[in-house]
């Protein structure tokens, strides 16, 4: 059994923490939070001995998992590297490159378990990859209805746009060659995400985020020999069509959807055994890195042509 403590005070604890309890893989020795108040209240509702001090938690576990945004736990998660701790994070939403990298060198180093889930669910992108056929071209469209007018958080357009770029990178794992992004303002501020990436095996990809419409719309479209792969990840339908047949060669629904304490679960299931077996290192943060690396790039293109069309 694995000691578990928790930082962060996130809602989600309340489907995490009974399906933990439940499995019997983890003991989880502590929570703490960034703001008193909220980590009281919810560790007494979860039955959870709340800890002020980040390094007494450390010193109670074998793991730590971060349910809340890690830019806030960023000194935290250091810590627990140096004290040799594998780490379970949600996301790497809120850190910065240069902190996503001194996570990872610092993992390197403790020879520990640092586990991501992937932005995708891994039982549809297993599903699609058996039809992945060395593509020479790729679509991608990733949109977020909202209401038009009414402003939002620029971090979610990135968000969707990292959906969309890791969709690309799991579809085709060429090295890429070039980029070329741009955007659009549809509303009042920048609400369209638009780039191509170019990779060195000849594939090429195109790919379209943004945060508007009234529905949300995640579909790919995957150009192959004799074959184009039509995928619709929210209706979880894939189809296959040849030129110059009328019956698609594929039509499937994939029903992968499950409860949201089950996605976490498995995930966590997962980080125990890495944890349980791993002899070396393990990091799933370098995958999911290089969409974030990406993303930085194509934002950093379009805040620079943001800036120059305010200087003309």
């Amino acid at each position: 059994m694995i000691r578990l403590g928790i930082a962060g005070t996130h809602p989600s604890l309340h489907i995490i923490v009974p399906a933990l309890r439940e499995e019997n893989n983890f003991q989880i020795t502590g929570m703490y939070g960034l703001r008193e108040k909220e980590l009281f209240s919810l560790s007494d509702k979860l039955m959870i001995q709340p800890v002020v001090i980040p390094e007494t938690l450390l010193l109670r576990a074998d793991a730590l998992m971060v349910v809340d945004d890690p830019g806030l736990y960023f000194e935290i998660l250091v810590k627990s590297l140096q004290f040799s701790k594998h780490l379970f994070l949600s996301t790497l939403g809120g850190l910065s490159l240069k902190q996503i990298e001194t996570l990872m060198k610092l993992a390197e180093e403790a020879r520990v378990v640092v586990y991501l889930p992937f932005i995708l669910e891994q039982a549809k992108v297993d599903i699609v990859k058996r039809y992945v056929n060395h593509p020479f071209y790729i679509e991608i469209s990733c949109v977020k209805a909202f209401p038009f007018g009414e402003s939002f958080d620029f971090g979610e357009l990135r968000s969707v746009t990292l959906k969309a770029i890791e969709a690309m990178l799991l579809m085709n794992s060429g090295n890429i060659l070039k980029v070329h992004s741009g955007a659009a303002t549809l509303h009042d501020q920048v609400d369209f995400v638009a780039a191509r990436i170019d990779f060195m095996n000849g594939c090429a990809g195109t790919l379209t985020a943004g945060i508007f419409g009234e529905k949300d719309i995640f579909h790919i479209k995957i150009y192959q020999r004799n074959e184009i792969l039509l995928l619709d990840l929210l209706e979880e339908r894939l189809t296959s069509v040849s030129p110059g047949k009328k019956k698609p060669l594929l039509d499937i629904k994939f029903e992968t959807n499950q409860l949201p304490e089950k996605n976490i679960l498995d995930d966590l299931l997962q980080f125990h055994e890495l944890c349980k077996y791993a002899a070396n290192s393990y990091s799933s943060v370098e995958r999911t890195y290089q969409s974030v690396l990406l993303t930085s790039k194509i934002f950093e293109k379009i805040q620079f042509s943001i800036i120059q069309e305010k200087a003309v």
